[in-house]
């Protein structure tokens, strides 16, 4: 990183100059890097899938492990629950096939599909349970998981994918007639896109007509608009895994304020950082020169949570052209878990 100064300008105006780690480019593919670079121009925004690689999927899988053992209801213990409480209705969906595929779209470390490919093992019903994730080292916590959990018992399909650039029917092949395919899309991670209508169109265009699929959101309410449990410090400073992108592009926290917070406007809680300076960030890629620049006071989103009612999500699935089939919700009201065919 270096610092310029720009000809009778004040202090105040300054600019600095900052060139990306040269890991970043072994890290993501030139798409990726790409799709970092127009987002940030476009959107002033960081892609939140891009966080979970490397040192970002190890303090996501410390995280969800916390969440593991708390008292208090939290999105996986929530997931779990949900899971667990409409396991009955899933099983009668299941009584005419012989075997079923689990397909676990943004699989993360694994930990909310555990139960269920207990009892589908235990049932005799598993055939193959298929991880997608844009991450290879989230991919890899999953695969250690399961090896951990059920031995050889189940064999790890673990595939790199990224939902919001198209469907997934190539990387898990066709299915024997008497098959079915279980898509599950948990712990929330469609209320973090900027686009969740793209996920949504992959994941239908990569159903068949009698597979079904389950996602879990967090719902709506006076509660959760005014807590949500960031996984930061308490000294606002970002998590590892918020600030991945920023440590690969050299942007110092000396050069940021963070801010998190609700916007009512939209129905989102966000993290975000506002610039201290201006700053450009000069990329090659493909030998060519690509530069961001961010003017100081404008704002970087880092994450987003869209705050969904359950209206609002029904009508999300039937406009994105699924035929919903049940909706379980937990004791309180704050999840709720959707089963949907495709129309």
């Amino acid at each position: 990183m270096k610092k310029i100064s720009i000809c009778e300008c004040s202090e105040a105006d300054e600019i600095r100059v900052l060139t990306p780690k040269q890991n970043i480019y072994s890290l993501y593919s030139v798409e990726q890097i790409s799709d970092i670079i127009n987002y940030l121009k476009i959107h002033h925004e960081v892609p939140r899938q891009y966080n979970y690689f490397d040192k970002g999927a190890k303090s996501w899988d410390e995280y969800v492990k916390r969440l593991a053992i708390e008292n208090a209801e939290n999105t996986l213990r929530s997931t779990i629950e949900l899971l667990r409480i409409s396991e009955s209705y899933i099983d009668s969906l299941l009584d005419d096939y012989s075997s079923v595929n689990i397909i676990d779209v943004g699989s993360g470390n694994a930990y909310p599909v555990r139960n269920i490919l207990s009892s589908l093992l235990n049932s005799g019903k598993l055939n193959r349970y298929i991880a997608l994730d844009i991450s290879p080292s989230m991919l890899e916590l999953a695969k250690n998981n399961i090896r951990t959990w059920f031995g050889d018992d189940v064999v790890f399909e673990g595939y790199e994918y990224d939902v919001t650039k198209g469907g997934f029917s190539s990387l898990i092949g066709g299915k024997h007639s008497n098959d079915i395919n279980l898509i599950l899309l948990l712990g929330g991670t469609l209320s973090n896109m900027r686009y969740p209508n793209k996920a949504y169109k992959a994941i239908h265009d990569s159903m068949s007509a009698n597979d079904i699929s389950i996602h879990v959101n967090k719902l709506d309410t006076e509660v959760n608009r005014k807590y949500f449990d960031f996984n930061m410090p308490d000294n606002m400073q970002l998590s590892p895994n918020h600030k991945l992108i920023f440590e690969l592009l050299n942007i110092d926290e000396t050069l940021y304020d963070v801010e998190m917070g609700y916007d009512a406007m939209i129905r989102e809680r966000y993290i975000r950082v506002r610039l201290r300076v201006t700053i450009r960030i000069e990329f090659i890629l493909k030998n060519e020169k690509r530069d961001v620049s961010i003017q100081k006071g404008d704002t970087i989103l880092l994450w987003r949570g869209i705050h969904h009612t359950k209206d609002s999500i029904i009508n999300q699935f039937d406009g994105n052209n699924f035929s919903l089939k049940r909706t379980y919700q937990t004791e309180n009201q704050d999840y709720i878990l959707t089963m949907s065919y495709i129309k």
